[in-house]
């Protein structure tokens, strides 16, 4: 039985041409040909899960002023 999406609720504020892939026990959002977002939740691991913004370190700090709880993972 396949897992559901999680954190359905992010499709309430995208646009309809979302496409959704699951690869690696994750659902990744792809608008055009950019992964947007990755939603996250497994038991491995519960530390990371969540919502995942796929975006550049650049935009980390601007991310962290507009939303304060967020957790942001720096990888290289």
């Amino acid at each position: 039985m396949a897992k559901p999406v999680p954190y359905e609720f992010v499709f309430d504020y995208l646009p309809a041409c979302i496409i959704v892939k699951k690869m690696f026990g994750m659902h990744y959002l792809y608008l055009g040909k950019r992964i947007r977002f990755i939603l996250r939740r497994q038991d491995n691991e519960p530390d990371l899960n969540g919502i995942w913004i796929a975006t550049s370190k650049q935009h980390h700090p601007s991310l962290k002023k507009d939303i304060p709880g967020i957790g942001l993972l720096f990888y290289r």
